[in-house]
């Protein structure tokens, strides 16, 4: 949806002056004669019926860079009557005319001091919408939204920001001109970013961007900073962060990350320092923790740390039972008197 759109729809025929558009406030007359452009009721086309040289304008949207755009109803030869943007006057401006039916009907033209230049020339075809693009010094035309040629580079009238109609020449009101006009900014209806980075800051000043259920953000970071900008991110029940770390920081600031029952750290450690900052993170009945070393200092840190009733480190086996302790030491058969390879203990 553009900015300013009228599809020229009336039930009696109409002055262009007369008419409010279908989105937009009105169009004006700037210069020339008030009934050069008129809506003819039986077709709702917009047709030229004065010699005099008249612009009239769409609403003013105050930016240099934007579009024009209007449906071509007839591949008439209509000399003199433009769509236009970056409009300085009627004899200063941008835009397209269908000056005949050949090869070279169609034409993106500069007027300059009413001296035309021809930027581009192809064949019209009627029912298209030809669409006429300014961005800085860079023009660009569009066929039913396929750009036609390259590029093209014109300096003038950079500060201009009005668009509209202009038409000079006698013709007659029953030829058909143009179906449907419509005008924006180039960062009208719509905005897209890429690649740049979506950020708290993005955001924050374009509170009306929305996303799907479904953002995928690669390879930017989702990080902590990011969430507490930016409440209202959510995500979906599985959000895979792959290869950025889950730490005490991101989870301290962002307190409501959640994760599956299972959740799989690795290589990354998990420490008493990361349980301790996160105390809601649990893990199932087993965890195993290699090539890390359970010792007396982690286990001390972290007391839930709980064992079954037989354990085995190196050489050493311990079986814990409901009553009864026993002790049994066994010497090597070789080394007789040397340190015991094997301690048991029992507890019964």
């Amino acid at each position: 949806m553009a900015a300013f759109e009228d599809a020229f729809t009336v039930g009696v025929d109409t002055l262009l002056t007369a008419h409010t558009p279908d989105i937009g406030t009105a169009w004006t007359l700037v210069s020339g004669n008030n009934t050069a452009f008129d809506i003819e009721e039986s077709d709702d086309t917009l047709r030229v019926q004065n010699s005099t040289l008249t612009f009239v304008m769409s609403d003013d949207l105050g930016d240099a860079d934007c579009y024009v755009e209007g449906e071509l109803a007839s591949l008439t030869t209509m000399p003199g009557k433009y769509v236009a943007l970056r409009i300085q006057d009627a004899d200063n401006f941008i835009g397209w005319v269908n000056a005949g039916t050949g090869g070279g009907g169609m034409r993106l033209v500069k007027v300059i001091a009413g001296s035309i230049t021809n930027l581009m020339t192809m064949q019209g075809v009627s029912g298209r919408v030809y669409k006429i693009e300014a961005e800085g010094a860079t023009i660009r035309f569009y066929e039913d939204s396929i750009q036609q040629g390259s590029d093209i580079a014109v300096t003038e009238f950079q500060t201009e920001t009005r668009q509209g109609v202009i038409a000079t020449g006698s013709s007659s009101r029953f030829l058909m001109w143009i179906g449907s006009y419509a005008a924006d900014t180039l960062g009208g209806g719509g905005v897209t970013v890429t690649p740049s980075t979506i950020n708290s800051e993005s955001v924050s000043n374009n509170p009306s961007i929305q996303f799907g259920s479904v953002l995928n953000i690669s390879p930017a970071t989702i990080d902590s900073a990011s969430t507490s900008n930016d409440p209202i991110l959510s995500f979906s029940a599985v959000l895979n962060i792959t290869p950025q770390a889950i730490d005490s920081v991101s989870a301290a600031n962002d307190p409501s990350i959640l994760f599956n029952s299972a959740l799989n750290l690795t290589p990354s450690t998990i420490n008493s320092l990361s349980v301790s900052n996160n105390p809601v993170i649990e893990f199932k009945s087993v965890i195993n923790v290699l090539p890390q070393t359970i010792d007396s200092l982690s286990a001390s840190k972290n007391p839930f740390i709980s064992f079954g009733v037989v354990q085995t480190i190196g050489n050493v086996t311990a079986s814990f039972k409901d009553s009864g302790i026993s002790v049994k030491y066994e010497e090597d058969e070789i080394n007789v008197g040397y340190k015991p390879n094997a301690i048991t203990v029992n507890f019964k």
